[in-house]
C-alpha cells in the first residue's frame, strides 16, 4: 500500500510539473506571436470643431450626427516594440467643409499632414487577451503637423485667404477598437481628438479673433 501511495504521489508530482512547464511554454509563445510591423489606412470623417467666424459652421443642427461624409484619408505604419508597446507614423489628408443646405455661409479648408503617435494595447496591458479573443483595444496619442490652405473664395480682397497656406502644430489622442479575421488581417474604427497650438485661420479661412489665436480643434 506504501508503496502504490509513493508512486502516486511520483506520478501526481510528475503531471504537475509537466502541466506548469506546458504552461510556461504556451504563456511564452502566447507573448512572442503578435505583428511587429502593421500596415494601416482609413476613410472617414474630419470636422472642424472651433474657430470659426461668424455665420459658417461644419454641422447641420437639423440632424443627430450631422450628415457623416467622407472627407478624411490616412495611410501608415506601425511598429509594436513589445506586445504591449509601439509607435506609428501616418500621412493624412482632410478637405474640411459646410454640409451642403445646412445654412452655414459655404467654405473649404485642406489639410495635408503627418502624425508620430505612441500606440499602447489595452487587451495586453490588462491582460484581457484571452477574454477578448478576435477584439482589440488600442489608445494611441501624439503629435501632428499640418499645411492647412484655405479654398473658400474671397468676397473681398483676401478676407478668406483664398489659396494661401499656414504651417499648423497640434496633439492628438484617440481610441481605436480593432476587429481581427486572421492574424494579418483587421478592420478598425477610430476616435481621434486634435487640438491645435499654432492654428492662425479659422475653418473657413478667415484669421480668428485674437481671444481664438493659435487655438483650434
Amino acid at each position: 500500500m506504501k508503496k502504490i501511495t509513493l508512486l502516486s504521489l511520483l506520478l501526481t508530482s510528475s503531471l504537475s510539473v509537466l502541466a506548469q512547464e506546458n504552461k510556461v511554454k504556451k504563456d511564452t509563445t502566447a507573448s512572442s506571436e503578435y505583428n511587429k510591423w502593421t500596415i494601416e489606412a482609413s476613410v472617414g470623417q474630419a470636422k472642424g470643431v472651433r474657430p470659426y467666424s461668424k455665420g459658417y459652421f461644419s454641422s447641420d443642427p437639423k440632424t443627430f450626427f450631422g450628415k457623416p461624409q467622407a472627407n478624411s484619408f490616412s495611410v501608415g505604419v506601425r511598429r509594436m516594440i513589445s506586445p504591449t508597446f509601439g509607435f506609428k507614423g501616418a500621412f493624412h489628408y482632410e478637405e474640411l467643409k459646410n454640409i451642403k443646405n445646412n445654412g452655414s455661409f459655404p467654405f473649404k479648408m485642406q489639410q495635408f499632414g503627418v502624425s508620430l503617435q505612441g500606440v499602447a494595447n489595452l487587451n495586453r496591458l490588462f491582460s484581457m487577451q484571452e477574454s477578448l479573443d478576435r477584439f482589440l483595444f488600442l489608445v494611441h496619442g501624439g503629435i501632428k503637423l499640418d499645411r492647412m490652405t484655405s479654398k473658400t473664395e474671397n468676397i473681398i480682397e483676401n478676407d478668406h485667404n483664398y489659396n494661401q497656406s499656414e504651417l499648423n502644430g497640434g496633439l492628438l489622442i484617440g481610441i481605436t477598437p480593432e476587429y481581427r479575421f486572421s492574424k494579418r488581417l483587421s478592420v478598425f474604427l477610430d476616435v481621434t481628438v486634435q487640438n491645435n497650438y499654432r492654428q492662425h485661420f479659422n475653418w473657413d479661412g478667415t484669421y480668428t479673433d485674437v481671444s481664438d489665436n493659435l487655438n483650434g480643434q
